[in-house]
């Protein structure tokens, strides 16, 4: 009986570990999710997937493509949103983990390296500088540095693709 109760235990236990399907999704699995349920920005035009985190990816839009990419894609600005896209001149990027959007960032471009787009913020007493490099094969890089470090808090690495 008590071998019996013990089986039973261990089997649960088991049973209880094994990962849901959403667990075991790829960013580009729940990418592919939420594209086809029209849950995405639709003004972002390019996607990336990093190897380090694989339940993630990054949208990217350029702000000074939004009305443009509005207009090809049918979706009305008003004069007000049309004036504001104009006005801006960054690289918005926005997180999703496990299909979650977890952030938004508007980066503007470094004005030596136009490959380099930058954030700066203050948390609790600490400077994050957000930097995001785009190479023009699609290769991309998200570096963290804190409190300017010269080395990197958290960096990732992976490759971008347009949004059909």
């Amino acid at each position: 009986m008590k071998y019996l109760l013990v089986v039973i235990l261990v089997l649960s236990g088991l049973a209880a570990q094994t990962p849901t399907p959403e667990e075991t999704m790829t960013g580009r699995q729940f990418y592919n999710e939420l594209k086809a349920a029209s849950g995405l920005n639709p003004l972002f035009t390019t996607v990336c997937f990093r190897p380090d985190r694989p339940d993630a990816f990054d949208l990217i839009g350029f702000t000074k493509q939004f009305e443009t990419t509005a207009r090809a894609k049918g979706i009305p600005l008003t004069a007000k949103e049309r004036k504001a896209y104009a006005s801006l001149d960054g690289l918005m990027t926005q997180t999703y983990v496990k299909g979650i959007a977890s952030g938004e960032d508007m980066l503007t471009q470094d004005k030596v390296n136009r490959e380099q787009w930058h954030s700066y913020s203050q948390v609790k007493g600490h400077r994050f500088h957000l930097i995001v490099s785009l190479s023009p094969v699609g290769r991309y890089r998200r570096s963290v540095y804190v409190d300017n470090g010269f080395t990197p808090s958290a960096e990732g690495f992976g490759k971008c693709e347009p949004i059909q």
